[in-house]
């Protein structure tokens, strides 16, 4: 009941304001039955006063002395109980403050969700922006306090990507060689002109 209560701290205290009392009253009705069914079981008659009183005292561990077992049964029933409060006290009280805790864990968690969704209903974009080419990249400052821009590489179907310094030294390569083929077509003698080298520098 506490994992599905929406006040767990409430439905936890509940809990033990129920345990504890059904705890007392079931050791003190049995310490009434036997005073009753065995006379002579405690140093004096109990009455279901008596009995509770009895109970509660040994619960609390205080043990006045006017209320005491004599018979056997009698001392094995309080032996039964001194373990039982140990129990209730300890396991039974740490399983309903960790199910309170539990469960307002999950309500957090739940309701972080619900206000996510939330966000993301009212701003469906969010979360699923596709970069365009060249596009700035916000909170990443380039040179001269411009935006950096993310390279945009394309991949062509049936080729792959290649590094776009290759693509550069091809284009000029292919600049180079439709230069000299021009120059050849404009010159056909090879002998007035030589190719000149890569490097820009004439051939003597």
């Amino acid at each position: 009941m506490i994992l599905r209560s929406p006040f767990p701290a409430l439905q936890g205290i509940q809990a033990l304001a129920l345990v504890v009392p059904l705890f007392l009253l079931l050791f003190a009705d049995v310490y009434y039955v036997l005073a009753q069914d065995r006379p002579g079981s405690f140093g004096t008659e109990l009455t279901r006063t008596d009995a509770l009183y009895f109970t509660v005292t040994m619960f609390t561990t205080v043990g006045f002395g006017d209320i005491a077992p004599v018979s056997a049964t009698a001392r094995i029933l309080v032996m039964i109980q001194m373990v039982a409060n140990l129990l209730v006290l300890s396991i039974a009280l740490r399983v309903i403050v960790t199910a309170v805790r539990h469960r307002r864990s999950s309500t957090v968690d739940l309701s972080r969700g619900q206000q996510q969704r939330g966000d993301q209903a009212d701003h469906p974009g969010r979360g699923h922006r596709r970069e365009c080419p060249g596009e700035a990249v916000p909170g990443r400052p380039g040179q001269h306090g411009a935006r950096e821009r993310r390279p945009h590489r394309r991949t062509q179907v049936g080729h792959t990507a290649r590094d776009p310094r290759d693509v550069a030294l091809g284009r000029v390569r292919a600049a180079r060689l439709d230069q000299v083929h021009r120059r050849r077509q404009h010159d056909p003698d090879p002998g007035t002109e030589q190719e000149q080298p890569r490097n820009g520098a004439r051939r003597p």
